[in-house]
Protein backbone atom coordinates (compact mmCIF):
# COMPACT_ATOMS: atom_id res chain seq x y z
CA UNK A 1 0.00 0.00 0.00
CA UNK A 2 1.27 3.61 -0.69
CA UNK A 3 1.10 6.26 1.65
CA UNK A 4 -2.05 7.32 3.25
CA UNK A 5 -3.13 10.70 5.15
CA UNK A 6 -5.40 10.75 8.66
CA UNK A 7 -6.81 14.28 9.20
CA UNK A 8 -9.33 15.89 11.53
CA UNK A 9 -11.14 19.13 10.33
CA UNK A 10 -12.96 21.82 12.44
CA UNK A 11 -14.54 24.62 11.32
CA UNK A 12 -13.12 28.83 11.85
CA UNK A 13 -12.74 29.23 15.60
CA UNK A 14 -10.40 31.84 17.05
CA UNK A 15 -8.27 30.50 19.78
CA UNK A 16 -4.88 31.71 21.42
CA UNK A 17 -1.60 29.59 21.20
CA UNK A 18 -2.18 27.66 24.29
CA UNK A 19 -5.64 26.58 23.53
CA UNK A 20 -3.88 25.06 20.34
CA UNK A 21 -1.31 23.83 22.39
CA UNK A 22 -3.25 22.00 24.96
CA UNK A 23 -5.00 20.39 21.97
CA UNK A 24 -1.95 19.28 19.95
CA UNK A 25 -1.20 17.82 23.42
CA UNK A 26 -3.98 15.79 23.53
CA UNK A 27 -3.38 14.94 20.41
CA UNK A 28 -0.17 13.86 20.45
CA UNK A 29 -1.38 11.77 24.01
CA UNK A 30 -3.87 9.88 22.09
CA UNK A 31 -1.06 8.74 19.14
CA UNK A 32 1.27 7.44 21.69
CA UNK A 33 -0.67 4.48 22.51
CA UNK A 34 -1.74 4.18 19.06
CA UNK A 35 1.42 2.85 17.28
CA UNK A 36 4.88 2.41 18.26
CA UNK A 37 6.11 5.09 15.63
CA UNK A 38 3.87 7.56 17.03
CA UNK A 39 5.77 7.73 20.72
CA UNK A 40 8.11 10.70 19.97
CA UNK A 41 7.96 13.60 17.71
CA UNK A 42 10.97 16.15 16.13
CA UNK A 43 11.05 19.53 14.48
CA UNK A 44 11.22 19.39 11.40
CA UNK A 45 14.54 21.28 10.12
CA UNK A 46 16.60 21.68 7.12
CA UNK A 47 19.20 19.80 7.63
CA UNK A 48 19.39 16.19 9.12
CA UNK A 49 20.97 17.32 12.82
CA UNK A 50 18.12 19.68 12.78
CA UNK A 51 15.51 17.25 11.94
CA UNK A 52 16.52 15.14 14.40
CA UNK A 53 15.94 17.76 17.80
CA UNK A 54 12.75 16.12 20.02
CA UNK A 55 9.49 18.46 20.41
CA UNK A 56 9.23 18.65 24.15
CA UNK A 57 5.37 17.83 24.50
CA UNK A 58 4.89 19.90 27.56
CA UNK A 59 2.53 22.70 27.64
CA UNK A 60 5.27 25.22 27.73
CA UNK A 61 6.83 24.16 25.35
CA UNK A 62 4.08 23.55 22.97
CA UNK A 63 2.46 26.69 23.54
CA UNK A 64 6.00 27.97 22.00
CA UNK A 65 5.80 25.65 18.57
CA UNK A 66 3.05 26.61 18.24
CA UNK A 67 3.05 30.85 18.08
CA UNK A 68 6.52 30.26 16.50
CA UNK A 69 3.42 29.29 13.68
CA UNK A 70 1.34 32.37 13.69
CA UNK A 71 1.00 33.71 10.18
CA UNK A 72 2.62 37.52 9.12
CA UNK A 73 2.50 39.99 6.80
CA UNK A 74 5.49 39.82 4.47
CA UNK A 75 5.76 43.20 4.40
CA UNK A 76 5.71 44.66 7.56
CA UNK A 77 6.27 41.53 10.01
CA UNK A 78 2.69 42.31 11.12
CA UNK A 79 0.47 39.08 12.47
CA UNK A 80 -2.60 37.62 10.29
CA UNK A 81 -4.88 36.81 13.21
CA UNK A 82 -7.62 35.93 11.08
CA UNK A 83 -4.79 32.82 10.00
CA UNK A 84 -3.82 31.42 13.19
CA UNK A 85 -1.11 29.31 13.68
CA UNK A 86 0.41 26.51 11.46
CA UNK A 87 3.43 24.04 12.45
CA UNK A 88 4.15 20.43 11.78
CA UNK A 89 6.62 17.92 13.15
CA UNK A 90 7.51 14.30 11.95
CA UNK A 91 8.35 11.12 14.23
CA UNK A 92 11.91 10.74 13.01
CA UNK A 93 12.29 7.35 12.43
CA UNK A 94 11.41 4.45 10.06
CA UNK A 95 8.60 4.53 9.39
CA UNK A 96 7.74 7.88 8.92
CA UNK A 97 5.22 9.89 9.90
CA UNK A 98 4.74 13.86 9.01
CA UNK A 99 1.95 15.68 11.55
CA UNK A 100 1.17 19.16 10.34
CA UNK A 101 -1.84 21.82 11.97
CA UNK A 102 -4.05 24.32 11.68
CA UNK A 103 -5.88 25.74 14.56
CA UNK A 104 -7.48 29.46 15.42
CA UNK A 105 -7.75 30.19 12.29
CA UNK A 106 -11.08 32.04 11.32
CA UNK A 107 -10.71 32.81 7.62
CA UNK A 108 -12.79 30.15 6.94
CA UNK A 109 -11.61 28.63 3.31
CA UNK A 110 -8.43 28.08 5.69
CA UNK A 111 -9.96 26.03 8.23
CA UNK A 112 -8.56 23.95 11.05
CA UNK A 113 -7.33 20.90 10.86
CA UNK A 114 -4.58 18.36 12.20
CA UNK A 115 -2.89 15.75 9.65
CA UNK A 116 -1.50 12.47 9.87
CA UNK A 117 0.88 11.44 7.12
CA UNK A 118 1.53 8.23 6.58
CA UNK A 119 4.31 6.13 5.42
CA UNK A 120 3.16 3.04 3.18
CA UNK A 121 5.13 -0.47 2.97
CA UNK A 122 7.36 -2.53 5.11
CA UNK A 123 7.18 -1.54 8.64
CA UNK A 124 4.91 1.13 7.72
CA UNK A 125 2.32 -1.29 6.63
CA UNK A 126 0.91 -1.25 10.32
CA UNK A 127 0.48 2.21 9.92
CA UNK A 128 -2.12 2.06 7.76
CA UNK A 129 -4.40 -0.79 8.94
CA UNK A 130 -8.00 0.77 9.82
CA UNK A 131 -7.42 0.20 13.65
CA UNK A 132 -3.89 1.78 13.56
CA UNK A 133 -5.63 4.77 11.73
CA UNK A 134 -8.74 5.37 13.97
CA UNK A 135 -6.60 5.10 16.85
Amino acid sequence: MSAMYVGAYWGARAEPASTCAARLARCLESLHGAHPALTSWCHKGRSHAGARRPVDVDPGSLTTLVERGRARRDVDDETIDELGFTGGMWNGQTPSVGLTFQCGATFMPIGNNVVLQLSGGGEGETLTEPAVARA
